[in-house]
């Protein structure tokens, strides 16, 4: 008996989907560029070359003993003024130093009352214009130090040091010795003492700065005493002033002046504005002599130079 043969069914094909139509795209318009603005420029700061204690002109600027500054005579006109702490019974010196080309520093030093000043502690010739001051103070106070360029050139090149540092004290008991007057050709007069204090054993020096001014020694420790003659032998009728100077320490010194009046000798007739002249002189004794009658009288007059 034959088989009854069955046919699949045919399945259903898919229709196919519709592809979306594309989106239009936006054509961007072309907008102007913003301008960039400039960032505004801060201006140039003017260059300050003073040194760092230029507040002086105000007020002045510390410094402590031990320390060293560097300076410059900056702007036009400057001069430093500078305060320090000082003790009683304590000696110091301020010094400069270094002194740059075009710098010639004068130093003062004012403390209670009392002044010091100094151009140049070296001796002319030496090309060194540095200054120094030694001083003791009898207080517990401040003390304050000038300082100028005289020279008068200023700029940031002109550099020097200021330093102060504590020293032994020096205490000459005479700051002048009077000679009084001698008469030319006579002896010399009598020799007079300088008496040299301070701190223990410390080590001096003198030396005078005219020749007919002569020392018994020129150096020594303290205390001690420096005896000083004046030799007239030489000199001039006229008045005469020297110099003693006691030097201690690095740069500190104390001077003496010394004084002398040489007058001239009896027979040197060396001042003319004294002579001996006659006087016409009328006199009339009625009792004496007729009226009207005159008398010559002559009168000498004789001058001597005092002996001192």
């Amino acid at each position: 008996m034959p088989q009854e043969t069955h046919t699949a069914a045919p399945t259903s094909t898919l229709a196919p989907s519709r592809t979306p139509a594309p989106t239009s795209t936006s054509v961007p318009t072309n907008k102007p560029k913003p301008t960039p603005t400039a960032s505004p420029i801060p201006p140039t700061a003017t260059p300050n070359y003073a040194d760092g204690y230029e507040t002086d002109v105000s007020a002045p600027s510390p410094i402590a003993v031990g320390e060293t500054q560097t300076r410059n005579f900056y702007p036009l006109g400057d001069i430093d003024f500078v305060n320090v702490m000082v003790k009683s019974g304590r000696s110091y010196q301020v010094s400069t130093s270094e002194l740059a080309l075009g710098v010639d520093t004068f130093l003062e030093v004012d403390l209670n009352g009392d002044h010091w000043e100094n151009d140049d502690y070296q001796a002319p010739g030496s090309g060194d214009f540095s200054s120094a001051i030694c001083f003791s103070s009898p207080v517990n106070e401040t003390a304050l130090i000038t300082v100028t360029n005289l020279a008068q050139l200023y700029s940031a090149a002109r550099i020097y040091k200021l330093d102060i540092v504590e020293v032994p004290g020096l205490v000459l008991e005479q700051t002048t010795l009077d000679f009084g007057q001698v008469v030319s050709d006579s002896t010399n007069p009598a020799s007079q003492d300088i008496t040299v204090n301070g701190g223990s054993s410390l080590a001096w020096t003198a030396a005078a700065d005219s020749a007919w001014i002569a020392l018994n020694k020129i150096e020594g420790n303290v205390p001690s005493v420096l005896t000083v003659t004046v030799d007239i032998a030489d000199l001039q009728p006229g008045a005469y002033e020297g110099e003693v100077e006691v030097f201690w320490g690095t740069l500190c010194s104390q001077k003496v002046t010394v004084t002398l009046q040489v007058d001239p000798s009896q027979g040197s007739g060396a001042n003319p504005s004294f002579h001996a002249r006659p006087i016409q002189v009328s006199h009339r004794k009625p009792a004496l002599l007729p009226p009207n009658v005159p008398v010559n009288f002559t009168i000498l007059v004789e001058v001597k130079v005092d002996q001192p």
